[in-house]
């Protein structure tokens, strides 16, 4: 059967911005290192929510209020993608912590038939997170952009992200956008507040609109009679005739008269603490009295009628304002709200607005690649360094041999010439010969010594980043003399061998490859030992047997399957030697060998924790 092939045609995409906010952390006690501190960990806290199950462990971290034990180099950068794809980028030392989570659409309620709204088939939506110090104060930037193909017609709706809320909420972080972000409602009674209000709407720092709402008029009830006939003065009262009284005429009256009392400005019925509310990082709600009303149109330019509600947008987006006057009916009013929050939720969208200096996910990477590099160009100067000390000091020495051969055969000459003073001469040229020897020993010591520290900083300088790495950096440095099994190598990759220091592991092995080694198979004194490990290492390592006990009670533990029988076969064999260092946990240090004397191989066989010891009383 014939297969219809085609080619599957390219769609281009429409990238366009829906929520921004750029704000910095308001709260004034609270240091802006510790503020990056607390806005990553609350950011960690949402992500670890949303992913639900089978959260990585590079996102584990403690909840925000545990920030001051944390320390911020524990803030790891990070990478994964399954399906969505999170990209963490984390540079403490310069203050930029930032995050970008990339997802396809799914619909509001991912997985339910029912969901309010579906998904957009191609619709893509990228979460931009950061925070960044700069002069002084901690940036926080929000930014959501979507990706819809060319013919969506439906633009994407504007979500306010969960964590701007428990930020703003917190009281250790809050946030302020020029004026600080609540989700009350800000009542202008006083001249000062409204200058600073008008303040607020021209400063090309604010990018969020105002919603100003303004109290009614209400006429007051009016106020009933009750009055007595006995409570009327005599000269008050009037009298009743039986004839009929003439009157001029007189304009008609109304058959009912209503006595209304004066109108006195209240509240609008409209549900403001409700709005305030939800318009949290969407727009600010304000609320002036009657009499700020009226000075307020002289100050802006926008007069306002008792009830009216200004939609007013800050000058930096162009300042354009929009009047409505007060609903007569409670659908209307709800109406109303309805309509102002949909356009203060929506007001960002499309528009490019400028989050400087907030540092995102892209500048982030070229900066922590710029980093790397600039770090490995230091470490090059400063072998360089090391390499031209290292050769002075060679030129130096070889200057102080040439001098003292120079020495010897002016001596050689005098000894020529002056024969009456042969012998003393001959003793002259004995003591400065073992003068040259002690020198040259000491020159030859003196070279090894520095060939072996410079090995050893290359080592230093090549060691690995993570415990699981550190078998591969033993063959790389060490074959042949020292072995680590693979089920030692695997108990690095262990969670547990993280608590132990990777220095200290590092150089603890360093010395069983170099200085132990040497002491076992070429004879090494043990005082050069000691002393090679204190220039290098700056401590000791000491080095002991286990004892049959020990062996003989936990066989599963002290011995492994390295030699071979005389059938080819595999033979347990006792892990009768380890290295110590320290007794606490956090220090603790156990490296458990044994010796293969034909091929002189150390041979590890577990390491690097402390394994059951037995003790007879």
């Amino acid at each position: 059967m014939p297969t219809d092939y085609r080619t599957v045609r390219l769609m281009k995409n429409r990238l366009y911005p829906t929520y921004q906010l750029h704000a910095v952390m308001a709260a004034r006690k609270t240091t802006p290192e510790n503020g990056l501190k607390i806005g990553a960990l609350t950011i960690l806290d949402w992500v670890r929510h949303r992913l639900g199950t089978g959260v990585p462990e590079e996102l584990n971290a403690p909840l925000p209020e545990e920030y001051a034990a944390f320390p911020a180099e524990n803030l790891h950068s990070f990478h994964t993608n399954e399906g969505y794809v999170i990209d963490i980028v984390s540079l403490p030392a310069q203050g930029v912590w930032t995050m970008q989570i990339v997802e396809p659409d799914l619909g509001s309620d991912p997985g339910n038939p029912d969901q309010r709204r579906a998904a957009v088939p191609g619709r893509v939506i990228e979460s931009n997170i950061s925070f960044t110090i700069s002069n002084g104060e901690l940036h926080c930037g929000f930014r959501t952009m979507i990706s819809d193909p060319m013919d969506t017609a439906e633009k994407c709706e504007v979500y306010r992200p969960a964590f701007v809320r428990l930020l703003a909420d917190n009281p250790q972080f809050g946030l302020r956008q020029v004026a600080p972000l609540t989700q009350t409602v800000s009542r202008v009674e006083t001249m000062e507040q409204l200058r600073q209000l008008a303040a607020l709407h021209k400063n090309p720092a604010c990018h969020l609109p105002v919603v100003v709402f303004t109290q009614v008029m209400k006429t007051a009830e009016p106020t009933p009679f009750d009055i007595a006939p006995e409570d009327i003065p005599p000269d008050m009262r009037i009298s009743v005739s039986s004839r009929p009284i003439r009157l001029p005429n007189l304009p008609e009256l109304p058959q009912k008269m209503d006595i209304l009392g004066p109108k006195t400005p209240a509240d609008p019925a409209f549900d403001l603490a409700a709005f305030a509310k939800s318009g949290l990082g969407y727009c600010r709600t304000v609320l002036l009295t009657d009499e700020m009303r009226t000075r307020f149109a002289a100050m802006t330019g926008h007069k306002l009628a008792p009830g009216d509600t200004l939609y007013w947008e800050s000058e930096s987006l162009g300042g354009a304002a929009e009047q409505f006057p007060y609903p007569p009916s409670t659908a209307s009013r709800e109406k109303l709200l309805a309509a102002l929050m949909s356009r203060g939720r929506s007001h960002t969208r499309e528009r490019d607005l400028s989050l400087a200096p907030c540092v995102f996910v892209a500048e982030a990477k070229r900066r922590e690649q710029a980093e790397a590099q600039n770090l490995l160009r230091r470490s090059a100067e400063a072998e360089a360094r090391f390499k031209e000390k290292l050769e002075r000091e060679t030129a130096a020495c070889r200057g102080q041999m040439d001098a003292l051969r120079e020495e010897k055969n002016r001596l050689l000459d005098q000894l020529d010439r002056a024969k009456q003073y042969r012998q003393r001469l001959e003793n002259e040229k004995d003591e400065l010969k073992q003068q040259l020897a002690l020198a040259e020993e000491k020159l030859r010591h003196k070279t090894i010594q520095d060939r072996e520290e410079v090995a050893y900083l290359r080592r230093c300088l090549d060691r690995p980043a993570e415990h699981a790495q550190v078998t591969d950096w033993v063959q790389r440095h060490f074959s042949g003399r020292v072995l680590i099994i693979p089920k030692a190598a695997d108990m690095l990759c262990e969670k547990g061998a993280r608590e132990i220091s990777l220095p200290l592991i590092c150089d603890a092995l360093d010395f069983l490859a170099t200085d132990y080694w040497a002491n076992r198979f070429e004879r090494l004194p043990w005082h050069a030992v000691l002393d090679s490990c204190s220039r290098k290492y700056g401590r000791p390592f000491e080095v002991s047997s286990i004892g049959e006990m020990t062996i003989q009670f936990t066989p599963a533990q002290y011995k492994i399957k390295y030699f071979t029988n005389a059938q080819g076969k595999k033979r347990e064999t006792a892990l009768d030697q380890h290295l110590k260092v320290g007794n606490d946990p956090e220090n603790l240090l156990r490296i458990y060998f044994t010796l293969d004397e034909d091929k002189k191989l150390i041979v590890v066989g577990s390491l690097p924790r402390h394994l059951k010891a037995v003790t007879i009383r």
